[in-house]
């Protein structure tokens, strides 16, 4: 299990910094990272394993200005790792994150989807950026995935096939579509979460 708790110096009215905590099978309680961001740790996603956890967490420096960001932490070793945002030059909002078992790429191996967002301060006003899809390996960067303009969320199947919740920024509901060889075929509509089984 693990959990994330204020810090006991204050933490800002976005929630951090926070602590986060691990409790092992016997019981014992590791501090395994202390945030320094004044976001709260947010959307932790498991990864089908167990072995990995990930969330975002970020600065909160105004309008335009989240600096959101992902980090992983392996449960084998308690260790964490930053995935760096994908262009530094902008400012970024995490929107999703899921965990997919991959056969299109070597080893079957593991792979985490996000949904994000750049935002830019031009003059007075905040401009955003289009939703994009990225997928990064463990220890790794983002990589762009082709994906719908109001894609909300995104997750591929073992054998590749991807999967993506698309819909108004904020909404409930989604459409939910399969993309095969970049053709998209609708399968399901007023959706509000999904997940591949097995």
């Amino acid at each position: 299990m693990v959990f994330a708790v204020p810090d006991q110096g204050g933490t800002a009215a976005y929630g951090g910094p926070e602590d986060v905590y691990a409790v092992k099978a016997d019981g014992t309680v590791v501090r395994m990272y202390g945030t320094s961001s004044n976001k709260a740790v947010m959307l932790p996603a498991t990864r089908g394993d167990a072995d990995y956890l990930a969330w975002k967490t970020g600065w909160r420096n105004g309008g335009c200005q989240d600096h959101e960001y992902v980090r992983a932490f392996r449960t084998a070793n308690s260790s964490t790792y930053e995935i760096k945002s994908p262009d530094a030059d902008s400012a970024w909002a995490v929107l999703s994150l899921r965990w997919s078992r991959s056969r299109a790429r070597p080893g079957s191996q593991w792979v985490l989807y996000s949904v994000q967002m750049p935002t830019r301060l031009d003059g007075q006003r905040c401009r955003e950026g289009g939703r994009q899809l990225w997928r990064s390996m463990p220890d790794g960067v983002w990589e762009q995935v082709p994906a719908p303009p109001d894609v909300v969320e995104g997750v591929a199947s073992a054998s590749g096939v991807l999967a993506v919740r698309t819909g108004q920024y904020g909404a409930a509901e989604g459409t939910v579509s399969f993309i095969r060889n970049d053709v998209r075929e609708p399968v399901a509509e007023g959706v509000v979460e999904m997940a591949w089984s097995k």
